[in-house]
């Protein structure tokens, strides 16, 4: 049943049978000021019925909720977004194409090759990002990530990140350091700079050795780097790719972590995305309900042991935004920028269309604004139908752009069908742990 009056004001109700099997199976969720509430029939048309201003209502509590669902002024959340680069707080680099592993899911495989950013690009880069002129935040993140693996090109990394040091000193501003590897690459060198300027590690690791060994390899040279950043104290996360290989043991992987790397501060378990893996309807369908439902037990595991286990949709649900993602100031091996770091080399068709920008000959960053303008506007809300109602607008915000141009209509679909499935639940939880409501 439809509540259009609701949905104006951008309260949604959302059938949650499953998840509370009682007579209040239903929520009223209210994302724009982040009230979640277990509600009757009864009470919705009540609600329904007040926003049509239909009636003279006999109770005024009816009213009053509705005004506190509404008051954007008084709870509202709010919505960051970015119109031009030059408004970035965070920087992504990605130092080269080069490699050593051949992961069964790679999303830039096909770009290999030895080029590599020149050390003037990357500080002209840092230069332009590192300025108290450009914008008045005090705190900036920079983040190195593949292309391919960014320790093997470890003195333009070191030279990276002592630099970023430097100008961040001499800027009086305040910058943390991550870097994304593969784990298999780690010299005494490496762990003095990572320790010396506070650089936080994430390494993609799928934990179970025959996992890993399959998807990735070098299993005992990463876990010998886990153990060798923790005893060194550097912060440290992991990011397993979560396949049809290991979606059914997210619980022995958080225990494995748990047991074997008690250093790793907190666990990211996200679904592959490949269009190879996932083309028929009903086995992506089957692949997402497991999905969910051993996420939920291994999130449960992680709490009772203090550990954070998250997701990009846990991540999501506590944002209000109309694209699924800011956008990128992504630096690529080409001295370009791109709007998504997943489309980073020229092998990819979507490169050109992706690329705003460059570092020209000078040293002298130049972007098409007008270009980025188009691009941060599209793969919103605003351009998918099935947005429209849906009580996830404003936390998805239209979806991936990397999955709504790697899948065929009827799989997003699907990923739709998760994505709604999957927040109710996580808003059924969050209810259970708020305070009146309001999360």
């Amino acid at each position: 049943m439809q509540y259009p009056h609701l949905t104006h004001h951008s309260i949604f109700v959302i059938p949650a049978e499953e998840y509370l099997p009682s007579g209040r199976a239903t929520l009223l969720y209210a994302p724009l000021t982040g009230y979640v509430m277990k509600v009757t029939p009864a009470d919705i048309q009540q609600l329904e019925n007040a926003a049509a201003r239909k009636e003279e209502l006999t109770d005024p509590s009816v009213q009053s909720h509705l005004d506190h669902l509404c008051n954007l002024s008084a709870y509202g959340k709010s919505m960051y977004s970015v119109t031009d680069p030059g408004e970035y707080l965070l920087l992504y680099i990605l130092p080269n194409y080069i490699c050593n592993f051949s992961c069964s899911y790679c999303f830039s495989a096909q770009g290999r090759s030895d080029k590599e950013l020149s050390k003037e690009e990357l500080k002209a880069a840092l230069d332009y990002f590192i300025d108290s002129n450009r914008i008045r935040e005090k705190k900036l993140f920079i983040t190195f990530l593949g292309g391919g693996e960014p320790t093997l090109s470890w003195e333009l990394l070191k030279f990276g990140i002592t630099y970023i040091h430097t100008r961040a000193s001499a800027e009086k501003i305040d910058v943390t350091i991550t870097l994304v590897i593969n784990g298999s690459v780690l010299s005494t060198e490496m762990l003095q700079t990572f320790v010396t300027h506070n650089v936080r590690i994430r390494i993609s690791f799928e934990v179970l050795e025959e996992i890993q060994n399959r998807q990735r390899g070098s299993y005992k040279r990463v876990c010998q780097s886990i153990d060798r950043l923790s005893a060194a104290g550097v912060y440290l996360q992991v990011r397993a790719m979560i396949t049809p290989l290991n979606v059914e043991r997210m619980v022995e992987m958080v225990q494995e972590l748990a047991d074997r790397f008690p250093g790793v501060e907190a666990y990211l378990f996200d679904p592959v995305t490949d269009k190879h893996i996932f083309c028929q309807e009903e086995e992506t369908r089957s692949f997402y309900k497991k999905y969910q439902q051993h996420f939920f037990r291994a999130l449960d595991l992680a709490r009772q042991q203090h550990k954070q286990l998250k997701c990009a949709l846990s991540r999501n649900l506590d944002s209000i935004v109309l694209r699924y993602c800011y956008g990128e100031l992504c630096l690529t091996p080409e001295a370009t920028f791109t709007i998504c770091h997943r489309v980073s080399t020229p092998a990819d068709e979507r490169y050109t269309a992706c690329t705003y920008g460059k570092i020209d000959p000078s040293g002298r960053l130049v972007f098409d604004r007008e270009k980025f303008g188009r691009l941060i506007r599209t793969d919103t809300i605003h351009d998918n139908p099935d947005c429209k109602t849906c009580f996830l607008q404003w936390n998805c915000g239209g979806g991936c752009m990397v999955q709504n141009r790697e899948y065929n209509p009827a799989i997003r679909k699907v990923i739709c069908e998760f994505t709604r499935n999957f927040s109710t639940e996580l808003l059924v939880r969050k209810l259970g742990s708020a305070h009146a409501g309001h999360i």
